[in-house]
């Protein structure tokens, strides 16, 4: 697939409200329109007013009930192009309601269908074409709203250069989504705002309604222009393997040779660590063994199934992360079954010791204690997601962690042990989750086994999960979020964090991915994101999928390029720039084995269109003499390299099946993006893929010139794509440090 246009001469993001300045002037047109309380008595000829919009008393906005107001389209908005914007008062929204708060629809026969609506304070964008060829766009940007605050959603529209139709949605001044589509084959006479025919009312307040046939370019799309300079002089820390922890959570199949090259080796190809999720029980009914009951006030355990899903993790050849959970059935009363298991605490805290300590007496008994202390150790998994991991208290829940960090240290007084990874503390205010509550009681409540202050933490995390068109700003916030709150207690100030289950979770129009994102966007997002992880020095990051049936993913490609430079050193990388702050175009940069590594990546959040940036790579090293003998070797992964996704869904569309309704687009899982028959096309087409797959060098100890102590390269990178260049001295080329 081509890239959508040379890279263009950057500039500073500007103001979306001034840049409506310059597109949609008021009353300058006549093909404008301006719809507020002062002018709904006027409404141009043809337009259809519901009895249920009126002038609110004070005239400063309009009430919008049952209905809304139907606007003659021709000349006002047009295929070619068009802007509309919409400012309104939030509406109130209960946790499950599901109901749709229209803000524009358009529609044509046969097939044309443009619906942008509020749902749970979520602004979405749907386009149909009922061939297939619509899309989605779903913004968290509404999430916090408080009801009655007010807000501006704008939906804009033009001809792209590819023939296609961009469509930007924005949210408050910010571009949130964009996508290109099919361009519509009819357009409609008329436009709706405020509910959809009869359906879907608003059923609040909108303060102002514009439309104009205005063709707008949004500064965050703009191609632009900077410089990276890589200091090989300046060693900035390790480059270590962040990715190395895969995520289990069927613990019963641990014992199961198959098992590691179907579902972690074919899945997780670069861990060499495996978090063995659920390992106390209370997660799989038929396979709940361990806890058999209390008798004379003890609990009868058998820890066999424990024991050998643990010898098959190390007779695989990984180190096991144990995690504390879930209670059993049989000691909760009741137990409390949802997405994950029993979610209830125990009924008896002093029985749930009891079990925690035997567990560990028997680890300990059956590995040593050099081995056991050297495993890390973590208490349940996101307490604070109710009720699907923890069903009781947050009370609850902190007590039950002050029993189980006693009851392993009791037998185990050194060992690392902190909470299961908290839900993303960036997403919550007051009032919201409470996982960062957990500091506190660590660091200073009333632990409530012991009967001292405080309890026992070694580390502390969260879940990070991303979406197609999120920022990585909320990574930003909530590791900022995790730090702050542990600085208030010195003895956890400088406590390693980590991120205890990360994927890109959602697609553009919010569809759950099982599998991860399989597209080139997902390798320039993660080579960004590594970057951020090593600034922000965060030390792991537990690994949902980067590979399908041993087919790598873009994601997974970036991870084999970031393997050759772990073990080196971080080398510092400044970055010059005038582009707009959402092009996340950057370097990580190491020193190995006589090597210089300098992964490059252009990501930005949304998927289309891609987005070239100009850089001018500028290297300098000490050892670079003028007229020294450089060698320059090249791997890329872009839109046409390293990507089979696309080819993918061309198979399945020509062997006629289609995805399945709700499925994420560029699902990393054949069978929950296309069904059995869509795995059926993956089988019968896997060579294709491994092969389209498959890295090989861009450039291969290409001389380059070295002058005034720099090699100085200008590139362009194409949208969404990652490079890792190496640099060797010309004694150091060949095949030496490479994995």
């Amino acid at each position: 697939m081509r890239n959508d246009g040379p890279p263009g001469g950057g500039r500073r993001r500007l103001a979306w409200t001034a840049l409506l300045c310059l597109v949609l002037p008021a009353a300058t047109a006549a093909a404008d329109l301006r719809i507020d309380a002062s002018t709904l008595h006027a409404l141009p000829a043809g337009a259809d007013r519901h009895p249920g919009v009126t002038v609110l008393p004070d005239r400063t906005g309009i009430t919008f009930a049952e209905g809304g107001l139907t606007i003659p389209a021709d000349g006002r908005l047009t295929a070619a192009a068009g802007v509309v914007d919409v400012r309104f008062r939030a509406p109130r929204f209960e946790r499950r309601d599901r109901r749709r708060a229209t803000l524009l629809h358009l529609a044509a026969e046969p097939s044309f269908r443009l619906h942008m609506y509020l749902q749970r304070g979520t602004a979405v964008l749907r386009y149909d074409t009922g061939d297939g060829q619509g899309d989605r766009i779903s913004t968290r940007a509404g999430g916090g709203w408080a009801e009655g605050s007010v807000h501006r959603v704008r939906l804009a529209w033009r001809d792209h250069p590819d023939g296609r139709w961009l469509l930007m949605l924005f949210v408050d001044g910010h571009l949130e989504g964009t996508t290109l589509v099919a361009r519509p084959t009819a357009w409609p006479s008329t436009c709706s705002i405020g509910a959809c025919g009869d359906e879907d009312p608003f059923a609040g307040v909108i303060e102002q309604i514009s439309l104009a046939p205005a063709a707008v370019d949004a500064p965050e799309l703009k191609g632009g222009t900077r410089t990276l300079r890589v200091d090989a002089a300046r060693d900035i820390g390790e480059c270590y393997d962040f990715w190395r922890v895969a995520n289990v959570n069927t613990p019963f199949k641990l014992v199961e040779p198959a098992f590691y090259d179907s579902s972690v080796r074919a899945v997780h190809p670069f861990c060499t660590e495996i978090s063995c999720i659920y390992m106390l029980g209370g997660r799989y009914p038929e396979h709940d063994p361990m806890f058999g009951g209390v008798v004379h006030g003890r609990p009868v355990t058998d820890f066999s199934s424990m024991l050998a899903q643990l010898h098959a993790v190390l007779d695989a050849g990984y180190t096991p992360r144990i995690v504390l959970d879930n209670v059993p059935y049989r000691m909760s009363d009741p137990p409390t079954e949802h997405a994950y298991g029993n979610t209830a605490p125990p009924s008896d805290e002093g029985l749930w010791y009891a079990y925690v300590r035997e567990a560990i007496a028997a680890l300990i008994d059956e590995f040593g204690r050099d081995t056991v202390g050297r495993w890390q150790f973590s208490v349940t998994t996101e307490p604070d997601l109710y009720p699907g991991h923890w069903s009781g208290t947050k009370e609850q829940w902190l007590c039950h962690y002050d029993h189980t960090v006693a009851a392993v240290t009791a037998e185990l007084p050194e060992a690392c042990i902190e909470p299961g990874n908290i839900l993303n503390p960036s997403r919550w205010g007051p009032g919201g989750a409470w996982g960062l509550d957990i500091i506190d009681h660590a660091g200073g409540g009333l632990n409530a086994c012991t009967g001292r202050t405080g309890t026992r933490m070694t580390a502390f995390g969260c879940s990070w999960y991303a979406r197609v068109g999120g920022s990585l700003d909320d990574f930003e916030r909530a590791v900022a979020a995790m730090r702050g709150r542990l600085a208030k207690y010195p003895q956890f100030a400088d406590l390693p964090i980590r991120i205890g289950e990360h994927a890109v979770l959602h697609d553009q129009a919010g569809r759950r991915l099982y599998a991860g994102e399989t597209t080139e966007w997902s390798a320039a997002f993660f080579a960004a994101f590594a970057d951020r992880v090593y600034a922000l020095g965060v030390e792991v990051v537990h690994e949902w999928d980067h590979a399908t049936g041993g087919v790598l993913h873009p994601k997974g490609h970036v991870i084999a390029l970031l393997r050759r430079m772990a073990g080196g050193r971080r080398l510092a990388v400044a970055v010059e720039t005038d582009g707009p702050p959402e092009a996340r175009c950057g370097a990580i940069a190491a020193a190995r084995d006589g090597r210089l590594f300098i992964l490059l990546y252009n990501h930005r959040p949304w998927r289309l269109p891609r987005v070239d940036e100009a850089v001018r790579l500028v290297v300098t090293d000490p050892r670079m003499a003028d007229g020294a003998a450089w060698t320059l070797s090249e791997w890329t992964v872009d839109a046409r390299r390293g990507v089979w996704i696309h080819a993918f869904a061309e198979d399945c569309a020509a062997a006629g099946v289609a995805p399945l309704e709700g499925a994420g687009r560029f699902e990393g899982s054949p069978l929950r993006a296309y069904g059995e028959d869509g795995e059926a096309v993956f089988a019968r087409n896997r060579e294709k893929y491994l092969a389209l797959s498959r890295l090989s060098p861009t450039r291969e100890g290409d001389g380059v010139e070295v002058r005034d102590g720099a090699v100085t390269l200008d590139l362009v990178l194409a949208g969404h794509s990652v490079r890792l260049l190496e640099l060797a001295p010309a004694e150091a080329s060949g095949e030496a440090g490479r994995q």
